[in-house]
């Protein structure tokens, strides 16, 4: 672009002066220009003035600031350092006080349980040495005859033996009441025996008063029983029961294999000897189908009352037979799963069972347990 100046200039005559005069004007408002830049610099510098003064203060406020940041900082981390130093130790303190709580509560528990201890073995301490003193006076008279060559004169049967009085013995010592509801509490796993198309029945060995053929029978199950006591048969018979009296492991050997469902046998294998019983478990497999269900109920000698008393009211009991001990020869005759079911009686109230829980010997554990064992299904 042409400058003005130039333009002026190429005007005839007048063009230089024109141009002349155009050249003062613009150094005019050159001049004007660096007037209002100089003083607009000059108001700026004024302003600059006005503005550091607050700025040194923020500047100084500032570094008060971070000053009192880091000071905070190092006064936090020390009163941290103090609390968690405290809380330590408080946690330890609370620990060691839980620590002697525990073994102030172990110490009573176990000294509770050794003074238990103390006491039923004073029992069974004086239990035994009565037995042993009647045993030992009655070793010295037949020893004592034996010295003297007399042999004793034979006295015959008495009365008392006769198995009209063990029945009336079992009506003065079971309550049928009790009875009757124990004999409830074996219904569902009978009734869970049957859902085969072809019922085999229950045998009940040693079935006494017939408690449980006629809560079998209650239940529509199939049943039959046996008994060596003629009373008991008959008794047994007049309630319309099926009851023959035989004898048990030849019963069971005489029976079909599989032929059964259930063989129970309710306080009658304490009657027996131990060889017997051994039979009676054999035999038992041999006559239950696959899957079958074996009953024993006896007296538990793991309540110390029992093992040491009440079980030696019934004269024809020969020997206790501890729960650990059965399960293990039914375990070894190949029965599985082998189930041990203790209870705990209640005088006014039902009776109190567990399956499968160990107790220690004492004088208020449970008075009866039940060995309740399943012929396997693989089993012919």
């Amino acid at each position: 672009m042409v400058p003005l100046t130039d333009r002026l200039r190429a005007i005839p005559l007048i063009g230089r002066p024109l141009a002349l005069l155009a050249g003062m004007l613009a150094s005019r408002r050159t001049q004007l220009r660096v007037v209002e830049a100089e003083r607009q610099a000059l108001e700026a510098q004024r302003q600059i003035e006005l503005l550091r003064q607050p700025l040194a203060d923020i500047w100084t406020v500032h570094r008060q600031l971070v000053a009192d940041v880091q000071a905070f900082q190092i006064s936090s981390h020390q009163a941290l350092g103090d609390t968690e130093a405290g809380l330590k130790g408080n946690i330890l303190v609370a620990r060691d006080e839980a620590v002697a709580l525990v073994q102030h509560a172990t110490n009573a528990q176990l000294s509770s349980f050794n003074g238990k201890i103390q006491h039923d073995m004073a029992l069974l301490r004086s239990e035994w040495r009565a037995t042993l003193a009647r045993d030992s006076r009655a070793l010295e008279r037949a020893a004592d005859a034996l010295a003297r060559n007399i042999s004793p004169p034979s006295l015959g049967t008495a009365d008392l033996s006769a198995p009209s009085v063990y029945v009336a013995f079992e009506n003065a010592f079971r309550g049928a009441w009790k009875v009757k509801e124990r004999m409830q509490w074996y219904m569902p796993h009978i009734r869970a025996l049957y859902h085969h198309k072809e019922p085999r029945p229950v045998l009940d060995l040693g079935c006494g008063r017939g408690e449980f053929l006629q809560e079998l029978q209650r239940n529509n199950i199939p049943c039959v029983g046996i008994d060596l006591n003629p009373a008991m048969v008959d008794a047994s018979r007049a309630q319309g029961l099926n009851v023959s009296l035989a004898e048990a492991v030849s019963h069971l050997r005489d029976r079909e294999p599989g032929s059964l469902a259930a063989v129970s046998s309710f306080h009658m294998i304490e009657h027996i000897p131990f060889d017997q019983v051994l039979h009676l478990i054999e035999a038992a497999k041999r006559a239950l189908m696959p899957g079958g269900l074996l009953i024993l109920e006896t007296p538990n000698p793991e309540n110390l009352v029992v093992g040491g008393c009440t079980f030696w009211y019934d004269p024809t009991h020969i020997r206790p037979l501890p729960p650990a001990m059965m399960a293990f020869y039914v375990q070894q005759a190949g029965f599985d799963p082998v189930r041990t079911a203790r209870f705990f009686l209640r005088t006014d109230e039902p009776d109190v069972a567990t399956i499968d829980v160990p107790v220690w010997p004492s004088v208020d554990g449970p008075l009866d347990y039940s060995i309740m064992a399943t012929k396997p299904l693989s089993m012919p």
